[in-house]
């Protein structure tokens, strides 16, 4: 490199090759995006430098310093680009899961109260604890309460109002 014209203008090339070998090398042992951009950002404004010392005249005095630049500007675009169709296949993905599992909730979900409303006997749905879930309208009107004064409580509690309707 004994062509530098410009005052400062090897020191910036330099750190310009030593950045941008640094970035290359993150980039291809698969570095996460914001190492390499925490690399880029001190390159960039490097490059920033030496064109505004250079102006246009820079490309044709280093050939080297005009490919690194380049390569260093396909290095981004390729991360960004990559980095753009990873998010959006996890978004999808994502997005994809959580609508079947809420739709195959709700088809079953229906699928219970139908059969609960559809019942002639009194039915209580119980979690494992005996608090009450759900109830269809038999099971309300036998212990003489509406819907929302039954859910939340214990059966032991609503046994109580009609012992002699209410078995397990």
């Amino acid at each position: 490199h004994d062509n530098y014209t410009e005052p400062g203008e090897p020191e910036l090339a330099h750190r310009i090759d030593a950045g941008a070998t640094a970035m290359f090398a993150a980039a291809e042992r698969g570095a996460p995006v914001a190492e390499i951009d925490q690399i880029a950002g001190p390159l960039r404004a490097d490059l920033d430098a030496l064109v505004a010392l250079n102006e246009h005249a820079m490309f044709a005095a280093d050939r080297r310093t005009r490919s690194v630049s380049n390569n260093l500007l396909l290095g981004v675009l390729a991360s960004l680009v990559l980095l753009t169709a990873v998010v959006t296949a996890a978004g999808w993905a994502i997005a994809s899961a959580f609508a079947r599992n809420v739709d195959a909730l709700l088809d079953g979900e229906a699928r219970m109260r139908g059969v609960l409303e559809s019942s002639e006997d009194g039915l209580v749905v119980l979690d494992p604890d005996g608090t009450v879930r759900d109830a269809n309208e038999v099971a309300t009107a036998i212990v003489g309460l509406e819907r929302g004064q039954v859910v939340g409580r214990r059966l032991d509690d609503l046994a109580t109002r009609a012992p002699h309707y209410l078995r397990i």
